[in-house]
């Protein structure tokens, strides 16, 4: 349990932060802080991920215990992508400076990330090596999708791309909810089994989240859109028949 001091106090700093902490932030110095912000882990993800990507290129795909930690610059790789999950939490902070409250599948996202990443991180756990692989690549994608939709004269392009990086995010969670235990849990140790445990519990209910964010904010406003016009058509059908019909 001591080995989760870290991630519970930085978890429970952050669901106890207040909005109000935030209402005074300047909107000029909140943008350009955003934009920084936004870029920056975007070009961190895009680092991190092109660096696991070569070492996996170079080293190739193996379950064997030690066979990534123990590689040079791995190690070190892995540290800082799981203390960016700390740095996370800014995400929530703007939310808060622009006078916004965080759905709880951002917040249950920042904490089981902080968790999960630790505990990969701290007991060695080999699959921690493809998850930041993939999570850095998701993220970079992601990032840059939040810094280009700060600028007024792009974020109408971009719009329409939100659901395929979300889809791309629950993608990700399928795969390390199937592939973690698939490939590891039988030969691992029992410490390490109970990391995948905790892995699979976290990915199974943000996938969850996920599909319930989705079929709200994707599913359901493009029927009520497509009802909506449907019924603008009806109507102005309806309109050019009475127009002709009518007596002149």
């Amino acid at each position: 349990m001591i080995d989760l001091i870290l991630p519970l106090t930085a978890s429970y700093q952050y669901l106890t932060l207040s909005k109000k902490e935030f209402e005074n932030v300047d909107k000029n110095t909140l943008y350009r802080f955003s934009l920084v912000h936004n870029l920056g882990l975007h070009i961190y993800s895009l680092y991190t991920f092109i660096q696991l990507f070569r070492i996996l290129y170079n080293k190739g795909i193996n379950p064997t215990s030690g066979y990534y930690f123990n590689t040079i610059g791995v190690r070190e790789l892995l540290f800082w992508f799981y203390m960016s999950k700390y740095y996370e939490y800014v995400d929530t902070m703007i939310l808060y400076s622009k006078n916004k409250d965080p759905i709880f599948l951002q917040k249950f996202h920042h904490v089981g990330a902080t968790i999960v990443w630790h505990l990969g991180f701290v007991y060695e756990f080999e699959g921690t090596f493809f998850v930041s692989l993939i999570n850095s690549g998701i993220h970079s994608i992601m990032y840059l999708y939040y810094f280009l939709s700060l600028i007024d004269t792009i974020r109408p392009m971009i719009n329409k791309y939100r659901v395929i990086i979300t889809s791309a995010q629950v993608c990700q969670l399928v795969f390390g909810f199937v592939a973690l235990p698939y490939f590891y849990y039988k030969s691992a140790s029992n410490i390490i089994k109970c990391v995948i445990i905790i892995h699979d519990l976290y990915i199974g209910y943000l996938i969850v989240l996920f599909l319930q964010f989705m079929s709200h904010n994707y599913l359901q406003k493009k029927s009520i859109k497509l009802h909506h016009s449907s019924s603008s058509i009806l109507g102005a059908r309806k309109k050019v028949i009475l127009e002709f019909s009518s007596p002149k």
